[in-house]
């Protein structure tokens, strides 16, 4: 499936576009809204270089079907995910150079906002995640971004603003969150290892501290 161009919103009762090998979206003006669906975007290998992407999904988002060499590729584009099962699951790795995606996962702790088996190497790009902690994953250790992870045991409400801004006050990300959450994951290319960062989740500031990615997986959800 490719889609280079052009306005194509839709709803489905099952994916919202399936794809049984390669699924590619590409183009600055293209827009593609799934606004209601069981798994949003779905192929073997998915690969996206630019766009605007919005996601309603009751399962998994974005999903890398398959055996353990599928991937998702992104380079580009602006994408929105709102998924009650995984954000973006990969059953192979996650490749992440550019662009902006903001994942609002799970409520449950059976699924999570990312979900990969082997890595997930981020290079450059925005990304900014919310949802379940039971099975948190963030990056891998081989990206050369580095990532905030935060978690609390009472939930964060949905319509809660959330906001990372350096100690100076400069403002790296907000986004809001969909649902209710426990956990935030956000990688900027600003971020820097061992670096202290404000993090204002509505109108309650915490301090967090940029780190290396981790390998753990808790395999496909």
């Amino acid at each position: 499936v490719l889609i280079e161009g052009g306005t194509v919103t839709m709803e489905a009762g099952d994916d919202g576009i399936h794809s049984e090998s390669g699924l590619f979206i590409t183009g600055a003006d293209t827009s593609v809204t799934v606004t209601g669906s069981q798994e949003g975007l779905e192929g073997n290998h998915i690969v996206i270089t630019g766009g605007t992407i919005g996601v309603m999904a009751e399962d998994d988002g974005m999903n890398a079907a398959g055996e353990s060499d599928q991937e998702i590729v992104i380079t580009g584009g602006n994408m929105k995910v709102n998924a009650a099962g995984d954000g973006i699951d990969s059953n192979g790795s996650i490749y992440m150079s550019d662009g902006e995606l903001i994942l609002s996962g799970p409520i449950n702790d059976g699924n999570g906002t990312i979900d990969y088996v082997n890595k997930f190497i981020m290079t450059g790009g925005i990304l900014a995640g919310s949802g379940s902690s039971g099975m948190l994953q963030t990056i891998s250790s081989e990206s050369s971004q580095y990532v905030i992870s935060y978690t609390q045991d009472t939930g964060i409400t949905a319509g809660t603003e959330i906001t990372l801004a350096e100690k100076s006050g400069d403002s790296l990300i907000s986004f809001t969150v969909d649902k209710e959450s426990r956990a935030i994951v956000i990688s900027t290319p600003q971020l820097q290892e061992g670096t202290e960062y404000q993090l204002a989740i509505g109108s309650e500031t915490v301090t967090v501290t940029a780190e290396a990615g981790s390998d753990m997986s808790e395999g496909p959800g």
